[in-house]
């Protein structure tokens, strides 16, 4: 008796886990990548059907306005997605998925289904230089409770952005008019009760490894 009912208690612990599992991954949407019309959208085949992707925690230069490292960026982040296996996490809402004005689902890409740092397509473009924190639409209440779409790995592109700035990657090299300035701000989290502000002392210190701090607004 005390054997079937452990076997059975074990069994409740394994089918509750599976069900964790599987409703931790049923927000992620398989689609293949297409083309990058810049560094922050892309076009997927979704169900079979051409559908536009807008990244919504970061911002790129560009393309159709010809700023400085647009073109790079584009095609680094083609690199990434065409033809790959891609997995969208997107944002649920009464009628599908939340879209910008421009009828683009907005989300987060990932080159695989781990949904680890290094498998965020956010992520490597702002470790390259080639993209920047710009968080489309906060909301504070859901921030407050840690349920926010649009910051949700924002944990993760801070500090790939802080890397790019403080060794001059990308965009923070190339295009960046204070480029030859040691102190700079690399990047703002303009959310929440408090603005924080990440300044960067790159002066005279090895390859990443500058000293970095945060100044709370």
């Amino acid at each position: 008796m005390r054997a079937s009912t452990l076997w059975f208690v074990a069994l409740l612990v394994v089918l509750a886990f599976s069900i964790i599992v599987i409703a931790g991954q049923v927000d992620l949407k398989e689609v293949t990548g297409m083309s990058a019309y810049d560094g922050d959208t892309i076009s997927v085949d979704f169900d079979g059907e051409k559908q536009d992707v807008r990244y919504v925690s970061i911002n790129t230069p560009g393309f159709g306005n010809s700023d400085c490292f647009a073109e790079e960026a584009r095609q680094y982040n083609e690199e990434l997605i065409k033809r790959q296996e891609l997995w969208l996490e997107l944002n649920p809402t009464k009628d599908g998925w939340k879209k910008d004005r421009n009828g683009r689902l907005l989300g987060h890409v990932f080159l695989s289904p781990d949904r680890t740092q290094t498998s965020s397509v956010e992520v490597c473009l702002a470790t390259k230089g080639y993209a920047r924190l710009d968080v489309r639409d906060p909301i504070d209440d859901d921030i407050e409770i840690g349920e926010d779409f649009d910051v949700r790995y924002t944990h993760w592109i801070i500090p790939a952005q802080i890397g790019a700035a403080t060794a001059r990657d990308g965009w923070w090299g190339e295009c960046d008019d204070y480029v030859d300035s040691d102190v700079i701000i690399a990047a703002i989290k303009q959310w929440s009760h408090d603005e924080i502000v990440y300044i960067v002392n790159r002066g005279g210190c090895a390859y990443r490894s500058c000293c970095w701090v945060e100044a709370v607004g």
